[in-house]
Order: C-alpha cells, then structure tokens, then sequence
C-alpha cells in the first residue's frame, strides 16, 4: 500500500467560472495610484483634528478641576430636558437699629452775685472797770446787801442795817449811766426803781469816786440833783438818757 503524504495538496481541476481565467489563474489587479490632493487634505485635516481633540480633552480637564485644589471651579450645564433648578436668593438683609441720639440739656444757672452792703458792726468797748465796780455798789444797795456796801464805801461803814433799810428800804433796782468822768471821779446818771404802796421810778444825777483798785466807791454828795421823783411804773432806764445828758 503506498503512503499518503499529508502536507501534499492534491489540485482538482475546476472549470472555469466568473473571475477566473480559462487558464485557472486570478486577472492582474488594476493600478490605483493615491492622487495628490487626497494627500494635502490628510496632511491638513488629521492634525487640525488631532489638536482639537487635545484641546477639548485639556478644557474639560480644566474646566472639572475642584475650587479646593486652586483651579477655576466646574462649570457643568444641565443637558437637555433636565429640570433647572436655580438656588434661591439669599439676601443678606443688615438689620437696621435706630440710633437713638439722648440729647442732654444742659441748664446753666447763673447766680447773681448780690452785694450786700453791711453797716460796720460798731463793737462796744469792754466797760470800765470803774463803771463794773459802780453798778456792783449800786446793786448792792437794791438788794439789801448791806456788808457789801460796808466794804466798798468806807463812809458808810459804821451804818447799821437799820439805816440802811430806813433809807433804801424801799429800792428794788439800780442802774447806773455814765456820762463824763476825770480821773476817778464820774458823773453818773441814776435810776431807781422803787416799790412802796406802788411801782414807781425815780431819777438822780451824782458825782462818785470810783477806783478799782482798792476796790472802793465813794458818794461825794457833790452838785446831786433829783431830776425825776415818783414817776409811774419800772421806767425803762434808757429812756432818760436824752434827760440825763441834757441835765446833769
């Protein structure tokens, strides 16, 4: 038995049909030779297309990048049909307060100085001493104060109460005036205010001599006058000075 190579083709002849040759071997392929516009056109376009395809991928890039990493945020437009939904307004409104301005009036008064013209105050000189030691006596007189006016008037000195009552008995008060002196002798007015059946007043001029040192009061007796005798009432003493000074 005669072997059967494998790897040899066995050629079964075929008749010829629609695009072979008679002879069983394919035509010659007609000659196509690229024409040269085609050629600038694809040189032109294909780049053009190319950096536009760049392009547009380089701007949704930059046009996706995030606000937190520095680029421009994403500007996306809603595709056709899609509901637009615009976010509210938000109106930041300052709330306005009133400014309430106090106005403080402030009220001035003016104080008029008002100048009060005071009359000087004449003050009185102390009293003599002499004068002090006169109306001691004299006081001592109106109260029956009899040792007193022993002490002070030596004249008088070896009277007896009884005397002295049988003359001042009826003496109440005493007051002395002065209206002029030399040296320690005074001339004084004297007012008496005596009570026997009824109040009345009586007044004198007398020349004392007066010296506070010893300490003694003397009656001269000298030029004495009774000016008034038994007016009616307790009479006010200065009341007879115009008399006193006029007089005595």
């Amino acid at each position: 038995m005669t072997g059967r190579n494998p790897f040899t083709r066995t050629t079964t002849p075929q008749a010829a049909g629609w695009g072979q040759s008679p002879s069983g071997s394919r035509p010659p392929a007609p000659n196509r030779r690229p024409s040269m516009l085609a050629l600038l056109l694809i040189s032109v376009v294909v780049p053009f297309t190319v950096a536009a395809a760049v392009a547009l991928v380089l701007l949704r890039r930059g046009d996706s990048t995030p606000v937190g990493s520095g680029g421009t945020p994403s500007s996306s437009l809603p595709g056709p049909g899609a509901s637009t939904s615009l976010p509210a307004p938000t109106t930041s409104v300052a709330a306005v307060v009133p400014t309430v301005v106090e106005t403080t009036t402030s009220t001035t008064t003016t104080a008029l100085a008002t100048t009060t013209t005071v009359a000087p105050t004449t003050t009185a000189p102390p009293p003599d001493p002499a004068l002090i030691l006169a109306q001691q006596y004299a006081t001592a007189l109106a109260v029956d104060d009899w040792n007193t006016v022993r002490a002070l008037n030596p004249r008088k000195a070896h009277q007896s109460d009884a005397s002295f009552q049988s003359s001042y008995g009826d003496l109440r008060a005493s007051t002395i005036l002065a209206l002029r002196r030399d040296g320690n002798r005074w001339r004084l007015g004297l007012v008496a205010h005596e009570q026997n059946a009824a109040a009345y007043t009586r007044v004198f001029c007398v020349t004392w001599e007066i010296d506070p040192a010893v300490p003694s009061v003397i009656e001269t007796g000298a030029a004495s006058v009774r000016l008034r005798d038994n007016d009616p009432g307790w009479v006010t003493p200065t009341d007879y000075v115009p008399l006193l000074e006029a007089s005595c």
